[in-house]
């Protein structure tokens, strides 16, 4: 019996793409746009070849560490103009980061303290 349905517009080519694309700091669904497909086509091509998934996971990885490499130099003053709100937004919305209000220090709680730190870091809430 004969495959139904459209043939798919993958190519292994793709994983270099996104490789690249991301690894510049963009996000999945800005890689979709630069495919030229829709976001559920690339959720399905994710889950369908491995090595595509396996590539868009690592360059998703890099993405972040440029983010966070933006917020150090920013800290360190080597960004003028840095908008940090901004650069907050980001990365509790793509990074799963999130402000965390009450902290502990050798089991002692530190109160009046507001600190940006990803989720699962070390810092722990009480």
């Amino acid at each position: 019996m004969a495959k139904v349905g459209r043939p798919t517009k993958y190519k292994r080519k793709y994983c270099q793409v996104a490789s690249d694309f991301l690894s510049q700091g963009y996000s999945k669904e800005a890689l979709a746009g630069e495919l030229g497909i829709s976001r559920q086509c690339l959720y399905e091509w994710l889950e369908k070849h491995q090595e595509f998934g396996d590539t868009v996971a690592q360059a998703e990885a890099k993405a972040q560490c440029i983010w966070e490499k933006y917020g150090q130099d920013a800290v360190q003053g080597k960004i003028k103009g840095f908008n940090t709100s901004v650069w907050m937004f980001v990365m509790k919305n793509r990074f799963g980061w999130k402000e965390r209000e009450s902290i502990t220090f050798d089991q002692e709680p530190i109160t009046g303290v507001s600190i940006l730190a990803p989720v699962g870091s070390t810092i722990s809430e009480s």
